[in-house]
């Protein structure tokens, strides 16, 4: 699919992407982004562009939509100013977390099969 192409995320020392610093670096991370969002519109919109930069293979349709769902429900369908900015904000940042929180337990899933297939290849 067009546009969509990896993002050169940090590695850890292990050589697996550094979650921690793609959504909590001051800076760059995913979380600093929202920070800049002023409006629920704008925070919504940049959080599904999150979503979607992150789950990018032919496959993580599923993946986008459950995400996508689950900010629905963060945001008021009728944008008439009467949601409270600060509650989305904290809920996007907690549903950003959770992902965060997934992708380091696949890294470290990744790394515990690693290391027993290196141990079964030099067995």
């Amino acid at each position: 699919m067009p546009g969509k192409e990896k993002l050169p995320w940090p590695l850890t020392p292990d050589g697996v992407t550094d979650w921690e610093f793609v959504f909590e670096d001051s800076e760059t991370g995913f979380i600093a982004l929202l920070g800049h969002a002023t409006t629920a519109d704008a925070l919504k919109d940049c959080a599904i562009v999150i979503v979607q930069n992150l789950f990018i293979r032919d496959d993580d349709g599923d993946n986008v939509m459950k995400f996508i769902i689950e900010l629905n429900k963060v945001f008021p369908y009728d944008d008439d100013g009467s949601g409270d900015f600060s509650v989305m904000q904290d809920e996007t940042t907690e549903l950003l977390r959770k992902i965060k929180d997934e992708r380091k337990q696949k890294a470290e899933e990744y790394l515990a099969n690693k290391g027993s297939g290196d141990e079964r290849r030099a067995g």
